[in-house]
């Protein structure tokens, strides 16, 4: 009998030793965190990902370390993400167009539902095309104009090849049988950047005019159209593409990812902390100011609208002759 007790004990012992040195082994995290930024600092996706992460990293306990890795529209960055370690250490902002557009019209360097973990998506872009105060072009069909009149000489700037906003442009110019001069840079700041000096005629994407709000209230900046499917509450007057006859409408975003493969009990800690990080002030202030609609989306729902919308636009540019 006590012999049994002892054999009970010492395996109830044992159970509980073997428990707590595996909650230990499995605390997460133990250090810091590293976050891969696709774009280049200070445009929307570089300011609201910071901030995001600076929320995070004290619901998490250690520091997260925000690193622009630009190129390719976000392709160069999950490239080099798809490659990481899956332990949950290196985290990528993951823009939905490098994940839904990018695959069917260029060949990348990863699975875009293969090689990578989906953890939540937190925000969505509003996209416009943007020109200085004093552009001669006050509306869309005054610069769809000047493009008619000037084949090949009118400008506008990306934050990327493949992104919405050259996208957009790209329908109304096979739509008018147009020839635009698209410029791409590594990310919106740097496309608005050379709008400002005047090195363009116009700035297309996200990153524009709801970054530099206080610019188009004064006057010193434009807006021309916007690229959602709606109009935004906060510049009602401007017309989307449907608005203006063309039948195009286009809805991005973005949201925190990792190379496929984290422990499952690493993603929840994951999901959790970033999904708490923006119901703070700080967040919240800085979406608002960006016009940057949030969203509180899971694995699950992360996923599977990134699916959805890939299907979706795969048969878009397959119609526009932009595949692959």
């Amino acid at each position: 009998m006590k012999k049994s007790l002892f054999i009970l004990l010492a395996s109830v012992f044992l159970a509980c030793a073997m428990g707590q040195s595996s909650a230990i082994a499995d605390d997460f995290p133990k250090r810091s965190i590293t976050l891969y930024i696709p774009y280049s600092a200070g445009g929307s996706t570089d300011t609201s990902a910071r901030v995001l992460a600076s929320a995070a990293e004290k619901i998490l306990g250690q520091p997260i370390t925000c690193v622009n890795k630009t190129g390719g529209g976000g392709t160069v960055m999950l490239g080099i993400l798809s490659n990481d370690k899956p332990d949950g250490y290196t985290l990528g902002v993951i823009p939905s167009s490098a994940v839904t557009r990018t695959p069917h019209m260029l060949d990348v360097e990863y699975d875009p539902f293969q090689d990578f973990d989906f953890i939540m998506k937190y925000g969505l872009y509003t996209m416009f095309l943007v020109v200085n105060g004093d552009s001669p072009y006050k509306t869309f069909d005054d610069f769809v104009k000047a493009a008619r009149e000037n084949p090949g000489k009118i400008s506008f700037a990306t934050p990327g090849p493949m992104e919405a906003g050259a996208l957009a442009l790209q329908y109304v110019g096979d739509t008018e049988n147009l020839e635009w001069n698209m410029i791409p840079f590594q990310g919106s700041g740097e496309g608005m950047t050379a709008l400002f000096g005047k090195h363009v005629d116009a700035y297309s994407g996200a990153g524009g005019a709801e970054t530099h709000l206080s610019e188009v209230k004064a006057g010193d900046l434009r807006v021309l159209a916007s690229y959602n499917s709606v109009r935004s509450p906060a510049l009602p007057d401007v017309p989307t593409l449907k608005d203006l006859g063309y039948d195009f409408a286009i809805n991005s975003g973005i949201g925190i990812g990792g190379p496929a493969g984290i422990p499952e009990d690493r993603l929840e800690i994951l999901e959790q902390a970033f999904i708490k990080a923006t119901e703070s002030p700080e967040f919240k202030k800085v979406t608002e100011r960006l016009m940057m609609p949030t969203v509180q989306f899971d694995r699950e729902k992360f996923r599977k609208t990134m699916e959805e919308d890939s299907e979706m636009l795969g048969k878009l540019l397959q119609k526009m002759g932009l595949t692959k």
